[in-house]
């Protein structure tokens, strides 16, 4: 993560300003993006998780940031610095991937070697 923000509803939100809030919601910047092989297909759909809690991309993935509804995520975890799982125990290949219109190989095999994997 590397900012968080309170955004109005109705606000503007990720690249180009695409995507409009609803209501009013926690916002965080996330540093990944196209560029790091993270799908452009997952814009406003794509899970992710936050120490364990469900978030989800809002707005376009641009290529170096996603921003993330984080509006379910307690205030301790939303910290610079804090991760974004965006594969892993809470969000699965094929999550991901049925976001993303694809199969889990392609999810797999498109995330740059700038991605931590464990």
């Amino acid at each position: 993560i590397i900012q968080v923000k309170t955004m109005k509803r109705g606000a503007p939100v990720g690249y180009s300003s695409t995507y409009r809030l609803t209501e009013q919601a926690k916002i965080a910047t996330v540093a990944i993006g196209y560029a790091n092989g993270y799908s452009r297909a997952g814009s406003s759909r794509a899970p992710v998780s936050v120490a364990g809690f469900a978030a989800q991309v809002v707005g376009r993935v641009s290529m170096d940031l996603l921003t993330v509804d984080v509006s379910g995520v307690p205030d301790w975890a939303l910290v610079p610095g804090s991760p974004v799982e965006i594969l892993g125990p809470h969000v699965r290949d094929h999550d991901l991937a049925k976001a993303c219109g694809t199969i889990e190989h392609e999810v797999l095999i498109s995330l740059g070697h700038g991605c931590a994997r464990r």
